[in-house]
């Protein structure tokens, strides 16, 4: 059971993108890639960390939370937030400025948490910043929920290095999926409502 060094790099370069893209677009099932994304880059930074074997139940909770939203999202017709090409370039320069201030507080973080690698310490922040901006930017439930998993990611990333238990790791994994199921039966409930 030995972590994978060389996995750090390509996963945050994943968990930049795909975060990036998340809050580019507009249209549910490519949020929903995106964050298959995201939950890829994850498991990236963590296998860094962990062993293989662990680190794969990050992965599998988040694909398991997008395969959630995902049926919530086939059967109730969810309508798009409908936004103006500027309005995602807006969003995307206010991505781009939370990753360079995430890059810029890793100095910093290293003194707290020095036992962890600088790509892990990026990777943490940046997914606290872009669903912290993601949360605040919209009030609508689909976004709502990808931003509080994003969040969510970025803490299970930063506190990896911190606690390597089964027990904590299973709780987390828990957490998104009824997280998922939040935002299942809200988009759900809420379209019947509207409906």
């Amino acid at each position: 059971m030995v972590a994978v060094d060389q996995f750090a790099p390509l996963g945050l370069l994943i968990v930049a993108g795909s975060c990036l893209f998340l809050l580019f677009v507009w249209k549910p099932g490519w949020q929903l890639l995106a964050l298959m994304g995201m939950y890829l880059g994850v498991f990236g930074l963590v296998a860094s960390i962990w062993p293989l074997e662990l680190a794969l139940v990050k992965l599998v909770a988040g694909w398991v939370s997008v395969v959630i939203l995902g049926f919530a999202l086939v059967g109730t017709g969810y309508e798009a937030e409908k936004g103006a090409l500027l309005s995602g370039l807006i969003r995307l320069l206010a991505g781009l400025l939370i990753s360079l201030v995430a890059i810029s507080l890793t100095p910093t973080a290293k003194g707290w948490l020095p036992q962890v690698s600088p790509e892990v310490l990026i990777g943490g922040i940046m997914l606290l910043g872009l669903g912290l901006l993601q949360i605040s930017l919209t009030t609508r439930i689909l976004p709502l929920i990808l931003g509080l998993l994003t969040c969510l990611a970025g803490f299970e990333v930063l506190y990896a290095r911190l606690e390597l238990s089964v027990l904590v790791t299973g709780l987390l994994a828990t957490v998104n999926i009824c997280l998922a199921l939040l935002g299942a039966y809200l988009l759900v409930n809420m379209l019947e409502v509207r409906g």
